[in-house]
């Protein structure tokens, strides 16, 4: 088959050290079961907050892969009207581009958070009879909503009238809807207005676990770094330094621990974004900020941690990468992830969850998993038992493409 993928917010395989997410590690499986490949992307790449590319650009990964890179204006913050304004931007330009192509593909795959991508998308299945699949990530416009103070929501939501008529045309007239979690897929089943059926399904993100490469040599600075950590207890969070997550409880856990005396507690920010500066501001003995990381280097890391963070704001029903990174690494989770992440840490005894900005509860958590070492160690054999029962990219991508096969093969709803 030859498919068309959507999505602008990843990495790309032709970016060294780069990390694949759910979209490269979906085209890349595609690729080996021998399908041709077409993924439209964005010139402009979202976690670094940089241009790859000036203008308009076509990368043949190789003879039945290619990645075509579309303009945009780019974005300081992940939350903004700029970044809202280049969605637009890309998306018209993907509209104006794909319109024209003369060798249709046999089915798109488009990702949400870019809701204008995924109606423009449904616009062209339907013009050339078509399947559409939308795979939901992210819950926008809604989670757009959900960032600002109450008393705003109302007029906000006015002035988004549009974009969320956009993501209900999109959502109805899509052929099949899968997503990251349950909560997402019965979000998006709402928008559609129908009960799930064959062509709908969930399928996490996955993650696959990387060994060093051979290689691989750190850097000096970083050598000291993972050395420092020796003997420590380590909770490590890897991600972006964007709005969507608490780091300034984690400083707040940090002065806490130091108050305590508590020398033995250590914690690694590791990534870049908008609050970067902000917290990189916080000169503590027990805090270590890395910068952006590498594949090799965020491997590394991990090895010498001992818990993975996942401190979000209020995310109710996400199932995101990066538990699937930690648990990968037998890395038991603190977590304030609602819904589906929180039951499955208790169900599975892979760590703690806590309520979103309650500091109080997030040092308690902390003070536990450093204390008792038993505890840690049922954790982490429980951590790698989940990882590959249910997160395990390989497995999880097999069935995926499994999905969109069967999906083609029924054509238009």
């Amino acid at each position: 088959m030859k498919i068309w993928l959507t999505e602008i917010g990843e990495c790309y395989p032709f970016q060294e050290g780069a990390a694949p997410l759910r979209m490269g590690q979906l085209a890349s499986a595609l690729n080996k079961r021998g399908h041709e490949i077409v993924w439209w992307g964005s010139c402009f790449y979202h976690h670094k907050k940089e241009f790859l590319f000036d203008e308009y650009t076509e990368i043949q990964i190789n003879p039945h892969y290619q990645i075509r890179l579309l303009e945009g204006i780019g974005y300081k913050k992940n939350v903004s009207l700029r970044r809202y304004w280049h969605h637009k931007v890309v998306s018209r330009n993907f509209a104006k581009r794909a319109s024209k192509e003369e060798n249709h593909p046999d089915i798109i795959i488009s990702s949400l958070p870019n809701y204008e991508l995924t109606y423009e998308s449904v616009r062209l299945g339907r013009a050339w009879n078509i399947p559409v699949l939308l795979d939901v990530m992210d819950l926008w416009p809604d989670d757009i909503l959900n960032r600002l103070p109450r008393a705003l929501r109302g007029l906000a939501r006015l002035a988004l009238s549009k974009d969320f008529l956009i993501t209900k045309r999109s959502m109805r007239g899509a052929d099949g809807i899968v997503s990251v979690s349950n909560g997402f897929l019965d979000w998006a089943l709402a928008y559609a207005k129908r009960k799930k059926d064959a062509r709908d399904n969930v399928f996490y993100i996955g993650y696959c676990k990387k060994q060093l490469s051979l290689e691989y040599k750190p850097l000096p600075k970083f050598e000291q770094l993972i050395n420092k950590l020796e003997g420590k207890t380590v909770f490590t969070f890897l991600g972006s330094f964007g709005q969507s997550y608490d780091l300034e409880l984690v400083v707040a856990a940090a002065k806490r621990m130091l108050e305590l005396d508590r020398m033995d507690i250590h914690f690694v920010l590791a990534g870049l974004g908008e609050k970067y500066d902000k917290i990189s501001k916080e000169v503590l003995n027990n805090l270590s900020l890395t910068g952006w990381l590498n594949e090799d280097e965020m491997t590394y890391l991990l090895s010498a941690s001992n818990v993975g963070l996942v401190p979000c704001f209020h995310m109710e029903g996400a199932v995101t990468t990066k538990p699937m990174q930690y648990l990968a690494h037998g890395l038991p989770l603190l977590s304030s992830l609602r819904g589906e992440m929180e039951t499955i840490i208790s169900d599975y005894e892979i760590g703690f969850s806590y309520p979103a900005g309650d500091i109080p509860s997030f040092c308690s958590a902390v003070l536990k998993l450093a204390d008792d070492s038993s505890l840690r160690k049922n954790f982490s054999d429980n951590a790698l038992k989940v990882f590959h029962k249910k997160f395990d990219a390989e497995s999880i991508y097999s069935d995926y493409i499994d999905h969109i096969e069967m999906v083609e093969k029924m054509g238009k709803r």
